[in-house]
């Protein structure tokens, strides 16, 4: 840490408790300070300091994360957001908020939020290049979540078609037709958003 422009981690949400976190950043050259309420407009230190504002993604309402990093930028912090939700409208309204990253898989894991204000300190991305690694994080999980499950569904659809004891009634036809347009529909916008997500690479 530089004498001259030490880094400060103002820790918000359910990190404002976390003192491993607290001991962990402290160690690693941060001055820490803690905001149990949450907002992040009390932001230590005079202007030149480079701030860092650790906010849990997952402990407010949308509106309420949206007006705690947009305070943190506008008074010149960074943002970074750790949380396991992986909803896309949180991600992204984060970014669009102004925060540096959105961290998930990490629960509050110090070494890998020390780890991320580092690379963020370095200069390394950025905010688009944040975003494009939380969409590819995003499309790796809908592949696993979503991909997989819509699989399962066409293979029982092959089996009622030809397996019974009786070919499927006309009614049942119907639905398992459209159980499979469906299907094949949502396959679809799953390869879209891969095809939309490696552009942004």
């Amino acid at each position: 840490m530089r004498a001259d422009r030490p880094d400060i981690v103002l820790l918000c949400g359910t990190f404002a408790g976390h003192r491993d976190a607290q001991a962990r950043l402290a160690a690693a050259g941060y001055e820490v300070a803690i905001d149990p309420a949450g907002s992040a407009a009390a932001s230590p230190g005079p202007p030149e300091v480079m701030r860092f504002v650790v906010c849990d993604g997952d402990s407010f309402e949308l509106e309420r994360l949206q007006a705690i990093i947009g305070s943190a930028v506008v008074s010149g912090a960074r943002v970074l957001v750790v949380g396991t939700s992986t909803d896309s409208e949180r991600i992204i309204t984060c970014f669009r908020s102004g925060a540096s990253d959105y961290l998930t898989d990490a629960g509050p894991g110090a070494d890998q939020i020390i780890q991320r204000l580092e690379a963020i300190r370095a200069g390394s991305g950025g905010p688009g290049a944040a975003l494009a690694n939380a969409v590819q994080r995003l499309v790796g999980k809908l592949h696993h979540d979503v991909k997989n499950p819509i699989g399962n569904i066409l293979g029982y659809v092959d089996i009622l078609r030809e397996d019974g004891e009786s070919p499927p009634s006309e009614e049942q036809s119907t639905l398992l037709l459209r159980i499979e347009q469906n299907c094949e529909r949502a396959l679809d916008l799953l390869i879209r958003f891969a095809d939309a997500a490696n552009r942004l690479r």
